[in-house]
């Protein structure tokens, strides 16, 4: 456990996001915003080791070169004593924020007031206190098939 502690690079940002890091795997795990560019991600890093290497070239921290992730990277960490670790970066893109659960799959679907909102866009929705889900407003389908702004409140309890 000391060879870990004395190669460890916490803490760990790629592109400002920061690391997950599992010293007894020896991994680094970072979550981005769905759609976030990782073809050319800059590392950020702190190391009690002497050196830090990507395929052999010494990395700076918050420097160039930027490095592509769309696949696991490996950060090679130096210690003095010519031992390393070998840290697999790895970056996870969230899903898109909404999940289809149940009910209709179609796109422009009118709603049902007495259960289901109907297809909108800019709409507005929070989470309040007790993670109910709101939704209200936007523009979209009517329960008549009319297209309008709407003025409806909606609340989910999950």
């Amino acid at each position: 456990m000391i060879y870990l502690i004395l190669l460890s690079i916490p803490p760990f940002l790629l592109d400002g996001y920061p690391g997950i890091i599992n010293e007894s795997q020896l991994t680094i795990d970072v979550t981005v915003p769905f759609g976030t560019p990782v073809t050319n991600m800059i590392t950020t890093f702190t190391t009690t080791g002497e050196s830090v290497t990507v395929n052999g070239v010494i990395q700076t921290s918050g420097s160039l070169p930027s490095h592509n992730f769309e696949s696991p990277v490996a950060y090679v960490v130096h210690a003095a004593d010519a031992s390393i670790a070998i840290y697999t970066v790895t970056v996870h893109p969230t899903g898109n924020v909404w999940t289809w659960m149940s009910g209709s799959n179609l796109i422009n679907q009118y709603g049902i007031y007495s259960n289901i909102p109907g297809s909108r866009n800019a709409g507005i929705s929070w989470l309040d206190a007790s993670d109910n889900l709101w939704l209200f407003g936007g523009n979209g389908r009517v329960e008549s098939g009319s297209n309008g702004y709407l003025n409806d409140l909606w609340k989910y309890h999950p």
